[in-house]
């Protein structure tokens, strides 16, 4: 299945959870790095034209790049994440590209208001505190980590694996 995503890399992460995703976040193994996703899912690779992509570039020249930090360890589901505070940036722009996109709201319309997180590992419920506890041994004197938003990256699926399309950084800092 061929798929669009929007993502907010986080290269300041890569150091402290890059193996723990590569062993436990299926899609680092597919080429997704460190992230928080923006929206997903998005276009469809094969409908992405360059009226979409010239949108996506307006819109991002409107966001200014901005700071926050990964401050701890979290979990939802089946999933053991990192919290980035503040995250009304983040919260801002996804709500600014549904704007612009409607017919693409967060995660298919199942979190209307997504939490804005980076995703270390999926996890059974049942095995999270361990896991969550092993994590926190590794890691977590490293916390909290800062970190610099300056851009949207598009990444797109094709047969399982992904790549990243277009990087498109945020407006001026000034």
């Amino acid at each position: 299945m061929r798929e669009t995503a929007l993502l907010v890399e986080v290269p300041e992460a890569e150091p402290f959870v890059g193996g723990w995703r590569l062993r436990h976040d299926p899609v680092a193994v597919l080429g997704v790095p460190a992230h928080a996703t923006a929206l997903f899912p998005f276009v469809p690779p094969n409908e992405f034209v360059g009226p979409t992509l010239d949108r996506l570039c307006a819109l991002c020249s409107d966001v200014r790049p901005f700071e926050y930090e990964l401050v701890g360890i979290d979990r939802f589901p089946e999933v053991v994440w990192l919290r980035p505070s503040p995250d009304d940036a983040f919260r801002s722009l996804t709500r600014s590209l549904v704007s612009s996109f409607s017919g693409f709201p967060p995660y298919g319309g199942r979190f209307p208001d997504p939490q804005p997180h980076l995703t270390v590992a999926r996890v059974s419920e049942r095995a999270q505190d361990a896991f969550v506890h092993e994590l926190s041994e590794a890691i977590g004197s490293s916390l909290p980590v800062r970190c610099v938003a300056s851009g949207l990256s598009v990444f797109t699926s094709d047969n399982g694996r992904w790549r990243r399309d277009h990087l498109l950084p945020f407006g001026p800092t000034d």
